[in-house]
């Protein structure tokens, strides 16, 4: 969230302090922070701000989607942000954030290759063939990985693509033949 000083956009934009102008900074930013080869992303995707076309803006808001594989990339990314937002490059305006993590990531731990090996296992029983995959989703089993004594897997559904666009497709046929293997590895598993 930015605070800015509003102004009459023609007559005095000298005595403004554009909210926008220094959201428009913050996302350049923001984005800047993604690496693909640690698995972080940063992408800014509800972007508000200003009330009229004559009036320079006085408040602007973002909401930035983080994706990370480790926690400690999503801590040291929150560290620059705080740092930075200390000094901003629109002078009159400040800067608020806030975080809330909805997913953990599902960390590759031994909990996990655990659970995977046991699904890679199950599929093999029956001609399946698994295989292990990344994606930047997110799921509640995210944060039960966070304990390492406890196995987890997630994505063993169905074969799908294209999330979220209007391409999206799941094919039918998988949903038998993962159901299968999954039963597999849980009996597997309860059986020790």
């Amino acid at each position: 969230t930015i605070i800015g000083k509003a102004s009459h956009s023609g007559v005095a934009p000298q005595e403004g302090a554009s909210a926008n102008l220094e959201l428009a900074h913050r996302l350049i930013e923001m984005t800047s922070y993604t690496d693909y080869d640690k698995g972080l992303t940063v992408n800014g995707n509800v972007i508000t701000g200003g009330s009229a076309t004559n009036v320079i803006s006085d408040l602007a808001t973002a909401h930035f989607d983080i994706r990370f594989v480790r926690k400690v990339d999503l801590d040291e990314l929150l560290e620059k942000v705080r740092e930075s937002i200390k000094t901003p490059v629109v002078a009159g305006t400040s800067i608020t954030i806030s975080n809330d993590v909805f997913f953990y990531p599902i960390e590759r731990r031994n909990n996990v290759l655990q659970a995977y090996q046991r699904v890679v296992e199950a599929g093999k029983k029956i001609g399946v063939e698994i295989t292990e995959s990344f994606t930047g989703g997110g799921s509640d089993a995210g944060f039960v990985a966070q304990f390492e004594d406890v196995p987890v897997i997630d994505g063993v559904g169905p074969i799908s693509g294209k999330a979220h666009s209007v391409d999206e497709y799941m094919f039918i046929p998988s949903f038998a033949e993962r159901t299968k293997v999954i039963s597999i590895a849980i009996a597997d598993l309860w059986q020790g």
